[in-house]
């Protein structure tokens, strides 16, 4: 997938973990900084797309290499949160601050910066194989004297038109609920803020279900089919959605060549 699609799915897991927390009467972390954080890291694996080589399988200086594996996730998670605990430590020691819950938060930070990271894996698991067969999911695991690759499954493209715009539009209507159970919040409605917060919950993961069932029945063949596809579906879309899909992405393939 493309980092648009790998962005709205790291929102998506944000929203969750918000409507978690505030189903539970915390606050770890505010909401603008969550969705940061799951955004971002949906998307840090195709770092590689900047510095690796298109044609090489090489797990270390091609793309899809070794941003995409678990252990690869799951160390920036680690050092990630490693990271923010030092910094709790300091404010504490020259602000003489007490840090509350510090192992409920820690918990909290690193399991929604590894869960948005392998959101990027998973996504990518059905797509072509590419030069690459697939991801070394498993990294340092090997076969032979090459790196194991999972995926390459070719149930869909490399980008996808509904699947960008349904998980936009679920995304939009999170936000209308969280910005509506804040709003209650404050006028002290908060049982209703606690149905708002199961309501995000179970809808996000419903998309997500939905998600996997659209790709599990995805008819992919080749990638001048799935063009054609992708073409169809903005066809019958209206002219806002027409227009914004082909001007974004004209606009992010002009950044990545920039960038590239």
């Amino acid at each position: 997938m493309t980092p648009p699609e790998h962005l709205v799915i790291g929102v998506s897991i944000g929203n969750i973990f918000y409507a978690v927390q505030t189903f539970f009467k915390k606050k770890y972390l505010p909401y603008l900084f969550i969705i940061f954080i799951s955004g971002i890291f949906a998307i840090i694996p195709d770092a590689d797309s900047f510095f690796g080589n298109y044609i090489s399988t090489d797990v270390y200086a091609g793309h899809r290499g070794i941003t995409h594996s678990v252990i690869f996730v799951f160390a920036l998670s680690a050092l990630i949160s490693f990271l923010v605990v030092v910094l709790v430590f300091l404010k504490r020691l020259f602000y003489k601050r007490e840090i509350s819950n510090l192992n409920y938060f820690v918990i909290f930070l690193f399991s929604l910066i590894l869960l948005s990271g392998l959101s990027h894996l998973i996504a990518d698991l059905p797509q072509p194989p590419g030069v690459w067969k697939g991801i070394p999911l498993f990294y340092p695991h090997q076969t032979g004297e090459s790196f194991s690759r999972v995926g390459g499954w070719s149930k869909i493209g490399w980008y996808d038109y509904k699947i960008f715009w349904t998980l936009f539009y679920s995304v939009s209507v999170s936000f209308i609920l969280i910005a509506s159970g804040f709003i209650l919040r404050k006028l002290s409605f908060k049982k209703i803020t606690k149905v708002l917060s199961m309501l995000i919950i179970v809808f996000n993961i419903s998309v997500f279900i939905w998600l996997s069932s659209y790709i599990v029945n995805s008819d992919y063949i080749n990638a001048k089919q799935w063009d054609q596809q992708q073409n169809v579906y903005l066809k019958n879309s209206n002219r806002i959605i027409s227009g914004l899909t082909t001007r974004g992405k004209d606009c992010f393939l002009k950044i990545f060549r920039i960038v590239k």
